[in-house]
């Protein structure tokens, strides 16, 4: 199921559910406002501006994996110029650049507002992974980021998918990893009760997700992921993310570093 019927319209079901995440994601980013006395209206602007950044940073990563077959289809003359742009820009998009996106963006908006960069990252990051959650959901639903064969427990046979490979039994690595972005949304408010651990609140995210990640790409079937000495793109990425968030975590902890100072 790819479209739901809204008042008599179809609406990607991918899309409304991202729209739900960020509705969600705003909701939750005003909760955690007014449970640590930050000012809302900073956050929203931050929280913006990361979303703008993290779908161009999306894109281009994604076009970047493709560049092979973008190149092959351009130079086998078998598509028009129309049918090409529609093709690489309706849709795929990698997380992995809309994190970098969202990243930059927030530093950007923050810069051009004059909010503190640490601060505001540590408000707005729980809302990430409870808007990927979501989108992960519309993933699975509509069968893109689908998992390995696998007849186990939980499988999930598609029948209409235009992605997945359809009557096969697969791995549900869109639900995994939606649970698993859930729960750290619930870790990273857990730790938030402890003054000193929502300043960390970034880094643990960044730290946890990346493994989740990492170890989820095993269970991946899908062949359009950009597969560097037999580790995909997003496996690479995670574990630079990992060694530079465990060498950061380290650090502070053996020298006491007030992170408010930094």
């Amino acid at each position: 199921m790819e479209y739901v019927v809204i008042f008599g319209r179809e609406i990607p079901v991918y899309g409304l559910l991202g729209v739900v995440g960020v509705l969600f994601g705003i909701c939750l980013l005003f909760l955690i406002c007014k449970a640590e006395q930050e000012s809302f209206d900073d956050a929203i602007f931050v929280f913006l501006w990361a979303g703008i950044f993290a779908m161009l940073g999306a894109k281009i990563l994604y076009l970047t994996v493709e560049l092979d077959s973008i190149i092959e289809d351009i130079t086998s003359h078998k598509y028009s110029f129309l049918y090409l742009l529609s093709k690489y820009t309706a849709g795929g998009f990698v997380f992995y650049g809309g994190l970098l996106g969202a990243l930059l963006g927030a530093v950007l908006a923050c810069n051009f507002f004059g909010f503190s960069i640490r601060k505001e990252l540590n408000l707005c990051i729980p809302t990430l992974p409870m808007i990927h959650g979501f989108g992960r959901i519309g993933c699975s639903i509509v069968g893109c980021c689908y998992g390995m064969n696998y007849e186990g427990p939980m499988h999930i046979t598609y029948v209409a998918s235009h992605y997945a490979p359809n009557n096969t039994p697969l791995f549900p690595t869109q639900l995994v990893e939606a649970i698993l972005n859930f729960g750290i949304v619930a870790l990273l408010l857990l730790l938030s009760q402890r003054k000193e651990w929502r300043k960390k609140r970034t880094i643990i995210y960044l730290f946890l997700y990346s493994i989740c990640r990492f170890i989820l790409e095993f269970f991946r079937g899908d062949e359009y992921r950009g597969i560097i000495v037999g580790l995909s793109t997003s496996q690479w990425i995670s574990m630079l993310i990992i060694i530079s968030s465990a060498i950061y975590l380290y650090w502070i902890s053996r020298r006491g570093v007030n992170e408010s100072t930094l």
